[in-house]
């Protein structure tokens, strides 16, 4: 879902993810979750201003979501690479349940 605003210069996206994702005979796993992303338009090119992507739940392939509950990392996929800032969000990922907000009006609860 895109919504461009009225002056064409800025938008704002809302995506969803299914991740695969894994390491040669060591491990595998199924990954979701929804991006929220703005959008800027400079001199006539599209460009990012923000990424947002929402954990839903990231769990191994061979148990999948229904067995394995346990979350398989830290919420990192690359455990060398330290953050440069603290998360903007704290919500809960599975077995837990969140539903990020939407940019635009909830299809259904029209909020």
């Amino acid at each position: 879902m895109i919504d461009v605003a009225a002056d064409g210069q800025s938008a704002q996206g809302r995506w969803l993810t299914l991740i695969m994702s894994g390491v040669w005979h060591q491990r595998a796993n199924w990954g979701l979750g929804p991006y929220e992303n703005t959008y800027v338009k400079e001199h006539g090119v599209w460009k990012i201003k923000s990424v947002h992507w929402y954990e839903i739940l990231i769990v191994p392939y061979a148990d999948g979501w229904g067995v394995q509950l346990k979350h398989p990392h830290d919420g990192r996929f690359v455990t060398d690479l330290q953050p440069d800032a603290p998360p903007t969000e704290r919500y809960a990922v599975w077995p837990g349940v969140y539903l990020p907000p939407f940019h635009y009006r909830n299809p259904v609860t029209g909020k």
